[in-house]
């Protein structure tokens, strides 16, 4: 490029020509190299949820089950929006505290919430897909019981 433009550009602004291009360029092959990447992990992601509802189907877990399962999974992935493998305890205490505050949700759905995950970590566990299952941190959350009078 610069060979090209000697005869109507100083030195100047060949060096600065240079210096703009190279920005745009390099914004430009980051941008769709991030989207490439972030397309491979939603597709990945979609792959291997697609597989535990498959194995869960399998073991004859109702459609109320899977229903269940479906749309717990689903949020939590859309909302962190990692890799599965770079889920980790803390990220997922978030999106379970977010939840709560946001949905106004009691302790027993935010436990049912936690149990999903933990099935489905259990199982990437199970099938090598993460080494040790993020959701073994948290702990069952206390809900309190109205103690019937007799």
């Amino acid at each position: 490029m610069i060979d090209t433009t000697e005869s109507f550009l100083d030195n100047n602004q060949r060096i600065k020509l240079k210096e703009i291009l190279t920005k745009i360029c390099l914004n430009y092959q980051i941008e769709i190299i991030e989207q490439t990447k972030k397309q491979e992990t939603q597709k990945n992601n979609i792959d291997i949820y697609n597989k535990f509802i498959s194995s869960k189907e399998i073991e004859g877990c109702s459609t109320r089950t899977l229903n269940y399962y479906k749309d717990n999974i689903t949020k939590m992935l859309d909302t962190v929006n990692l890799s599965i493998s770079e889920i980790t305890t803390e990220i997922l205490r978030n999106y379970l505290a977010d939840y709560k505050s946001n949905s106004n949700a009691g302790m027993v759905t935010i436990d049912n919430i936690r149990s999903t995950l933990s099935s489905f970590f259990a199982w990437l566990e199970n099938k090598d897909y993460t080494v040790k299952s993020p959701v073994r941190r948290i702990h069952k959350v206390k809900a309190t019981k109205k103690v019937k009078k007799l």
